[in-house]
């Protein structure tokens, strides 16, 4: 059995700073994590191990004690409640995130309706939502853009999204509104990771894509190989199952930006242990 891996398997810049800067802050005395650092169970639950306790609440957190603020952002209000408690903030969020706040706050303050798209419940999504006041539209279809006319339309996009999907979108919006101003924030490592997915599947008889079945960029990238040829997700080398790759000659990984390499690797030795080579 031939294995090919894609060379944009793993960590992305955002995770990598992200994860570098936890472990920094864990080392300087106790630390908590406003939700899960990373959409990744074996990175959240390696973090737990060094002393980084993950809450859902501000409110579970002492006054003047460290709090992480995750790689897909937080909402501005809660920023502004920490500092005012005085609690440290050690701010993670994914500079390409951060555009994308930034972006969606522009446009807010120059009279745009603000349209995200995104997944309405992504902590990302609602991290930038924040930077509206909460008016923006969330849409991840543009058959929800409707039949009205917006006069004035300001659009950004979740960082993980389809380039293609967007663009797609994008259009819809311009022929629906008045006045439309676009922001294309998907970060470029998507573009990459989502193209190579594709490229590799092509090349390939069956495709594993590795990362949390929470990681919204990993779950796209099955959607990508799986349209391709047969495919299966996992979190781990523990969740798959050889004995049903035989029929196989070529076997192509792919891996969300939230895995570590370490578990890329476990998978690779697994296959190369059960087929040889």
């Amino acid at each position: 059995m031939e294995i090919k891996v894609s060379p944009f398997a793993g960590f992305c810049y955002g995770v990598q700073r992200a994860v570098d800067m936890a472990c920094k802050a864990a080392s300087q005395g106790p630390l908590y994590s406003l939700g899960p650092l990373i959409h990744n169970p074996l990175v959240v639950a390696e973090l737990e191990k060094k002393g980084i306790k993950v809450v859902s609440s501000l409110d579970e957190i002492p006054d003047g004690e460290a709090v992480l603020f995750r790689a897909h952002g937080v909402e501005k209000e809660k920023e502004e409640k920490a500092r005012m408690r005085g609690i440290k903030v050690i701010d993670t969020t994914c500079p390409f995130v951060k555009n994308a706040q930034e972006k969606a706050e522009l446009l807010y303050k120059e009279g745009y309706q603000v349209i995200i798209f995104g997944e309405k419940e992504h902590p990302e999504v609602r991290s930038i939502l924040s930077y509206t006041d909460k008016s923006a539209f969330i849409m991840s279809h543009a058959d929800e853009i409707g039949q009205s006319e917006l006069q004035k339309a300001g659009v950004v996009s979740q960082t993980t999204r389809n380039r293609e999907a967007f663009s797609s979108f994008c259009a819809e919006i311009v022929s629906s509104s008045v006045e439309s101003r676009i922001y294309n924030t998907i970060c470029l490592a998507t573009k990459e990771r989502q193209e190579d997915a594709r490229r590799l599947a092509g090349e390939t008889d069956f495709m594993i894509v590795v990362g949390g079945r929470n990681s919204a960029n990993t779950r796209k990238l099955f959607e990508i190989v799986s349209a391709v040829k047969p495919a299966v997700l996992v979190e781990s080398a523990d969740e798959l199952r050889v004995d049903e790759l035989t029929n196989y000659d070529t076997i192509g990984i792919t891996a969300g930006a939230s895995t570590p390499d370490t578990t890329i690797r476990e998978l690779i030795v697994l296959l190369k242990t059960y087929f040889g080579g």
